[in-house]
């Protein structure tokens, strides 16, 4: 059977579109007049609209994903984009549209949601914990962040009024405000609250340092208890006051006793004998000795 042109009827079949030869070269002749009007025709409104609604669906999507996925797709567009812009003519345009103010605000979102996703976490948890980036990193350290003039730098641009009014500027912000007071209520920052209140104290009161103990006395704790006095650890190890600091109690050598972080943090403010009979342990015999010896020199109430 003789297959006729799709447009003339003739029976001069040539070319596997349907076509015959004179039908053809007509076809092939008004090609830059269609890529003409085809042109027009994507600058028009409706052209976009249309377009924008059909990029939107499900679909769509998916297979533009799954395209761009593609290793050789990949490699090819970061060629290209390497190749704009190496380009010196391409550079004014990239610096200009990058300082724009719509493409500001969508990078910014768009770092912040990027860098909120557990895959960016995750990537930048492990390139920091490779070998030579920590060892790069120290390096840089020791050579230039811990010179006193960089310090003093640094200590001079942190008083500075612009850093100020925007840390102002920050502390204001809706969701600071939110992670704060979220922080507050936290076990963590209830202890951190009320331990910088009693060093607050501890100042208040003549003391030169911030924690109100001396190196001596420290020295001479931990040789007397080696161990958490409480329940024997000898982790995270700290100066606990027998009696609170905001119950009364001093910084002599008979009201500190060497406590873990966890037995310091959950006793608190509390009393000795209510805490430890809360815990169910028993007094420790120290603690018992050094309180007998507060009373007999009249230094602490209880």
């Amino acid at each position: 059977m003789v297959k006729e042109c799709i447009l003339c009827n003739s029976e001069d079949k040539y070319h596997a579109k349907g076509l015959c030869k004179p039908c053809y070269d007509k076809k092939r002749a008004k090609k830059p007049e269609i890529k003409v009007r085809r042109k027009k025709q994507r600058q028009t409104e409706e052209f976009k609209q249309k377009r924008r609604k059909y990029r939107q669906r499900e679909e769509v999507k998916e297979k533009a994903r799954k395209y761009h996925q593609r290793p050789e797709v990949r490699e090819r567009m970061n060629e290209h984009q390497r190749n704009y812009r190496a380009n010196p003519n391409n550079q004014e345009k990239i610096r200009a549209y990058n300082q724009r103010p719509e493409t500001k605000a969508r990078n910014k979102i768009y770092q912040r949601f990027y860098q909120s996703t557990d895959e960016y976490k995750a990537k930048r948890k492990s390139y920091r914990e490779q070998p030579e980036i920590k060892a790069r990193r120290d390096k840089y350290i020791k050579r230039y962040r811990l010179k006193p003039k960089v310090i003093q730098r640094i200590k001079e641009y942190n008083k500075s009024k612009e850093v100020k009014e925007r840390a102002k500027i920050y502390e204001k912000q809706p969701r600071v405000i939110r992670l704060r007071e979220a922080y507050r209520k936290s076990e963590k920052g209830r202890m951190v609250d009320i331990k910088s209140h009693s060093k607050r104290r501890l100042r208040l009161r003549g003391h030169i340092s911030p924690s109100g103990i001396s190196v001596k006395v420290q020295k001479l704790i931990k040789e007397r208890d080696k161990n958490c006095v409480y329940c024997g650890s000898n982790e995270k190890l700290g100066i606990d006051h027998i009696v609170a600091v905001a119950k009364g109690g001093t910084n002599t050598y008979n009201n500190l006793v060497l406590a873990c972080n966890k037995c310091n943090m959950f006793k608190k403010t509390k009393n000795v004998y209510e805490w430890c009979e809360e815990v169910d342990i028993p007094v420790p015999p120290i603690v018992e000795e050094l309180l007998n010896k507060e009373r007999e020199q009249k230094k602490l109430i209880i």
